[in-house]
């Protein structure tokens, strides 16, 4: 068993993330309060600051897409921040001081009853006032507010649950300002193959997201001895992209992955965080190709009138999102592991399902 010796519950580091809220995202129903319920368990243990806004939020439906859920999220808890300052409107202003962590708990698996972000893993807490096993959404929680976002500024942090990452205890995050930020580590390309894999221009920002290729298209990728950057789905956008985010909600037909939208009878509109949110700030990417669904995931499939408003969406996106660009941040791309004998070095593993 690997033992994991923390000290959270006596209190925050100066290093640490001190976060405004973090948001548990779920499409289903029945699970939405046991996830609050077990948030509101870990910091009741210490293992979350107790200032921290918790919150888990149902997607308004099961189809909304990871882009849509990270949307809808966005909008219910900057609602609940402005009610607690005492705005009695939605106020795109409290973004600017706030960092928002919203995980997703992602799809259903069969026979996977928690879902992936609360599968116990081989490993414990030790605290001087509590100890007890711990979950994947534990991990995800400390490595991002300990060691990947303890730089960044106010803005948004978006992250699946749906992978495991294992970072160094001593990790030095090359972090630099920038619009928005992709976490990504090097992979082989045999791996890659199965998931999606960023393309890095000469000054170090996401040039474009390859999904599925196969090893020889990923060629282009390569960034050190024959390795390729693989996709993490750990993700940071600064306060003012966050707010651009939040606009969403009141321009249709974004606004129909909210449950703003929904709620005044629009047909619900899927959007991927990577191939819809997240590409017309890559490089790479003309705006006829994007808005032509070029690199959409949904493609051209759908009825007439699915396909109108998806073209509108992406022509809308690349207005909102084409001024910026996303910057890949790659940790060291290794991992220092202590089991009960002897110390190992090992690569950073990482066990993902791009969504």
């Amino acid at each position: 068993m690997l033992w994991i010796e923390t000290c959270l519950a006596s209190g925050m580091s100066a290093s640490e993330v001190r976060w405004t809220a973090i948001v548990l995202t779920t499409s289903i129903k029945e699970w939405a309060y046991a996830f609050q319920k077990e948030l509101e368990l870990r910091q009741a243990k210490g293992y979350i600051d107790k200032d921290v806004i918790l919150l888990t939020v149902e997607d308004p439906k099961s189809n909304v897409g990871s882009g849509g859920a990270t949307v809808n999220a966005l909008l219910t808890i900057t609602e609940y921040i402005s009610a607690q300052q005492g705005h009695s409107v939605i106020s795109a202003e409290v973004l600017e001081q706030s960092k928002i962590l919203i995980l997703h708990s992602g799809r259903q698996y069969p026979y996977d009853q928690c879902g992936r972000a609360f599968v116990t893993l081989p490993a414990s807490y030790v605290t001087p006032e509590y100890d007890g096993l711990i979950c994947n959404i534990d991990i995800l929680i400390k490595n991002i507010t300990e060691k990947l976002a303890e730089k960044s500024g106010p803005g948004l942090w978006v992250s699946s649950t749906d992978m495991f990452l294992s970072l160094p205890k001593e990790c030095d995050i090359p972090w630099k300002n920038c619009d928005a930020c992709a976490i990504t580590v090097p992979a082989s390309p045999q791996y890659c193959k199965r998931h999606g894999v960023y393309k890095i221009d000469k000054e170090g920002f996401i040039e474009n997201i390859l999904y599925q290729k196969d090893v020889g298209s990923l060629e282009c990728c390569e960034i050190k001895d024959g390795q390729v950057p693989v996709v993490c789905s750990v993700v940071f956008f600064n306060y003012k992209i966050a707010q651009k985010f939040l606009a969403f909600h009141v321009k249709p037909p974004l606004d129909a992955c909210t449950y703003m939208g929904l709620d005044s009878g629009e047909p619900p509109i899927q959007l991927s965080l990577f191939f819809d949110v997240m590409m017309p700030m890559a490089t790479g990417v003309s705006e006829a190709d994007f808005v032509d669904g070029k690199w959409s995931r949904a493609g051209s499939s759908g009825d007439p009138e699915t396909q109108r408003r998806m073209r509108k969406a992406r022509s809308l996106l690349w207005k909102e999102l084409g001024e910026y660009k996303i910057w890949a941040c790659l940790p060291i791309s290794h991992t220092f592991i202590t089991d009960m004998s002897e110390p190992k070095v090992f690569p950073i593993k990482l066990y993902l399902s791009l969504v």
